[in-house]
């Protein structure tokens, strides 16, 4: 059993979709699927908006972007549900790193590390909140006007979503209306539970590249190194020290190589998102459409949270595997005796390579990456929106 209490929070998130891999039940499992047909019911509804709708390039525009986004939904939801064995592994793997460290001030930076996942997760949750409740305002808005301003004949409704069906009276439009804030609040806590899943490992993969660091520094001083027979107990730390460095970059590179065509296919459909929600924000502007606006901004919102949080971590991961190498350089290296000074210049040539975080071979994730698909999506926009 896993029983890492850092992670209770993540446990208790994937466990309400079904995806937590470890000692997972069959009343998880069924949920899990449930929710995997829905989403693609999902997918499927709003592609099938092309084969009912009088096509023009805004329509296409809009009902292009529900469906990527509806994709994108599936997509992340994929990285757990079929790879649950991967995701036990790192699992496993993290709680194997911690029972090794025993140093308080080590088990102090494990927990820093972990405790900022933790705020991340709870602040997107208020967000994704306070979006679904204004969904659900917005819907119900002719209804409250009809009970606190009634008129001779009910006020239309309309769909924020699928709305090439055009149905805004009824019963239908309210289970649309159900079916549509149910998919995207599944859609989302998906995306939402399992970036920080993910963002909770890479946090820890940082806490130990932080902790390699912190050892360098304890054992790399005046005192120590004035300590002659404290000389076998330097290499014997220098090796642990080697050790968690390795299985650190280890568990980095897990993470690429087991999600490969998930974190491929986000890059991508989050490129063309971003792209297509700029062009809905600016006919939403011109045409001053206050709810088209506020779903743009939605949409944009999202996609930008998906790939920001991404990048931001991708970077943050590079940027504390290279500390431990300039924080070696600094240190009195080259006043410990020979035998030690030939084990720091190996870890120096090993902390010397850089950590490349690379999405299909393709992608490295970077915040300068994030800059690149950005002006990319800026330029898709403007050729898109010089068509219509």
């Amino acid at each position: 059993m896993f029983d890492d209490h850092h992670y209770k929070f993540n446990e208790t998130l994937l466990r309400s979709l079904g995806l937590w891999p470890i000692g997972r039940t069959k009343c998880e499992s069924f949920r899990a699927i449930c929710f995997y047909m829905l989403l693609i019911s999902r997918v499927i509804a709003e592609f099938a908006q092309f084969i009912i709708a009088d096509i023009s390039i805004n329509i296409a525009i809009g009902i292009l972007l529900d469906s990527l986004s509806a994709f994108l939904y599936l997509v992340i939801f994929n990285m757990f549900f079929f790879n649950p064995k991967e995701l036990k592994q790192m699992l496993e793997e993290i709680v194997n790193n911690r029972q090794k460290l025993t140093d308080s001030r080590e088990i102090k930076i494990l927990e820093y590390y972990s405790h900022q996942g933790e705020k991340f997760i709870v602040a997107i949750l208020w967000l994704q909140m306070f979006i679904l409740f204004t969904f659900i305002i917005m819907g119900l808005l002719p209804d409250i006007f009809d009970f606190l301003r009634p008129l001779n004949e009910s006020r239309t409704h309309s769909l924020f979503f699928m709305k090439e069906y055009r149905i805004n009276v009824g019963i239908q439009y309210y289970f649309f209306l159900s079916y549509s804030v149910i998919s995207i609040a599944i859609g989302t806590s998906a995306v939402i539970f399992i970036i920080s899943t993910l963002l909770s490992i890479c946090l820890h993969c940082c806490a130990m590249f932080k902790i390699c660091c912190y050892r360098i520094k304890q054992f790399a001083d005046n005192k120590i190194i004035a300590c002659s027979n404290k000389r076998n107990e330097i290499i014997e730390r220098i090796i642990r020290t080697v050790e968690l460095h390795r299985k650190a970059k280890q568990l980095s590179k897990l993470i690429l190589t087991s999600f490969t065509i998930s974190c491929l296919s986000t890059v991508l459909i989050g490129t063309c998102g971003f792209a297509m929600s700029l062009c809905r924000l600016l006919n939403a502007l011109s045409m001053r459409d206050s709810v088209e606006l506020g779903t743009s901004i939605s949409y944009i919102i999202g996609y930008e949270f998906c790939l920001s949080s991404t990048s931001f971590v991708g970077q943050l991961m590079i940027n504390h595997a290279d500390e431990l190498f300039n924080t070696l350089y600094m240190s009195l290296w080259y006043k410990a005796p020979i035998t030690i000074q030939k084990s720091l210049l190996f870890i120096m040539q090993i902390s010397a390579k850089n950590l490349a975080l690379k999405v299909g071979g393709i992608f490295v994730i970077t915040m300068e990456t994030f800059n690149s698909i950005t002006s990319t999506s800026m330029s898709f926009m403007a050729v898109i929106y010089s068509i219509q």
